[in-house]
């Protein structure tokens, strides 16, 4: 802010123009229309009505319309985040610790680091994983065929080790996790095995999960030249896993397999959440042990799943800020269109309650006139809005579904601040005595 402000002249002379030019654009309307009040108008009469009346409305309107679109993309922003956090780290589940062991630096065996935190009794489970969740993964391309001209479906994959479902929580619903004991490793002879998830199963149509299960996919010929092969790569199936979010920003990709290697430098270490502190303490001492002098490169999947998160946080408070600050303008504008017809509208006002119009009539009639310019406003909002919010909701893994839920909560949102607005004016100049009212100027 400082190298902005301070940086040169260019930016205060920026400022002052723009100042410059709202004045002249907001004030030029009001000076064009009094500029041509004539002389006889206002000396024959005490109030002489100027300009269009529908220009208050219409001015309302916009701005009602710019703070109802940001209304119902903060809305939806706010689902989707709710919606990460909910399917990202669970509401009630164990905390993860993430324990990157690179043995260049540690000079510890990830075989000896695994059977020492499972003999901790605050660990419940401790896995093995290529990288942390959140941080990265690989896409690919599958196809049913090993046909060059199948159709093809990009993929994310993840590599694993042992228990890393089981330190996850990520339920196996049909066939057995990855594991050592059946040599799960990917060999150049005959096809890899692998685990995929329910998601991958319904995109391929394949039917039921049981029906995966022993099922062959392919890898295509023009992906495999990384990995040395002249061939499609076969892939079978022997596990389908519910479906868990690893990685939030989205591509074309919405399924996942997971392949397998052995003892990785990430453990994933599942701790009681009745006895974390205790657990921490427990593994820092393990750690002392098996490699003084190394700082333990430890931290809670958490904290890693916030990193990721912050950004889309920070994007929905700056969408907040927004709003609020639309909706304060725009009741502003609508208090001031408020008394505006409050004081046009007087001896019309006296003149129904002289014919019988009682008090509360009056309101719900000068209500009505109030909310036409809301409503008007959602109308025009409801699609910009759906074509904004379908564009976020597009960069994430998982999307929520649009539902009819944000845009009515906006429409019944500004209703009820329209009329806690204009409630007062509303009300003085629904009480007026007719005698008054009545009463030549």
């Amino acid at each position: 802010l400082g190298l902005t402000l301070f940086g040169g002249p260019t930016t205060w002379f920026s400022l002052v123009a723009i100042v410059l030019l709202v004045s002249v654009m907001a004030g030029a309307y009001p000076a064009f229309i009094l500029s041509r009040v004539r002389p006889i108008l206002t000396l024959g009469a005490a109030r002489v009505r100027v300009g269009k009346g529908s220009l208050a409305g219409i001015l309302v309107g916009v701005q009602f319309t710019v703070a109802c679109f940001l209304l119902i993309v903060v809305f939806v922003a706010y689902l989707q985040n709710q919606h990460l956090r909910r399917t990202g780290l669970g509401a009630e589940s164990d905390p993860i610790l993430v324990i990157d062991n690179d043995v260049g630096v540690t000079k510890v065996s990830p075989q000896l680091l695994r059977t020492e935190l499972r003999d901790l009794s605050q660990v419940s489970a401790v896995g093995y994983a290529a990288w942390s969740p959140w941080t990265t993964y690989h896409v690919l391309a599958l196809s049913l065929s090993p046909e060059e001209t199948a159709v093809e479906r990009p993929i994310f994959r993840y590599i694993v080790g042992d228990d890393f479902f089981t330190a996850l929580q990520i339920p196996v619903i049909a066939g057995r996790a990855l594991d050592d004991h059946y040599r799960d490793f990917p060999t150049a002879e005959g096809p890899w095995n692998v685990v995929v998830d329910r998601a991958l199963v319904d995109e391929f149509k394949i039917g039921p999960p049981e029906e995966a299960v022993g099922r062959i996919v392919y890898i295509p010929k023009r992906l495999t030249a990384g990995f040395g092969l002249a061939r499609a790569q076969p892939l079978r199936i022997v596990g389908v896993v519910e479906t868990q979010p690893l990685a939030i920003l989205g591509t074309a990709a919405h399924s996942t397999i997971y392949t397998f290697r052995g003892p990785a430098p990430i453990l994933l270490a599942r701790v009681s959440k009745d006895d974390v502190g205790g657990a921490v303490d427990a593994i820092k001492r393990l750690w002392g042990r098996l490699s003084p002098g190394v700082p333990i490169p430890m931290r809670f999947l958490d904290d890693v799943f916030n990193e990721r998160y912050e950004s889309f946080a920070r994007i929905s408070q700056v969408f907040a800020a927004l709003t609020a600050l639309a909706m304060l303008i725009s009741a502003i504008g609508l208090c001031s269109m408020a008394i505006l017809v409050s004081s046009a509208r007087v001896r019309e006002i006296g003149i129904r309650k002289t014919f019988g119009a009682r008090t509360a009539r009056v309101i719900a009639l000068l209500l009505k006139g109030f909310s036409v310019p809301i409503v008007v406003a959602n109308i025009i909002a409801w699609p910009l809005a759906f074509v904004a919010a379908r564009a976020y909701l597009a960069a994430f893994i998982y999307p929520i579904q649009i539902t009819l839920l944000p845009f009515v909560a906006c429409l019944a949102l500004t209703i009820l601040v329209s009329w806690l607005v204009v409630a007062a004016q509303t009300w003085r100049a629904a009480s007026l005595k007719p005698a008054d009212t009545l009463r030549a100027d």
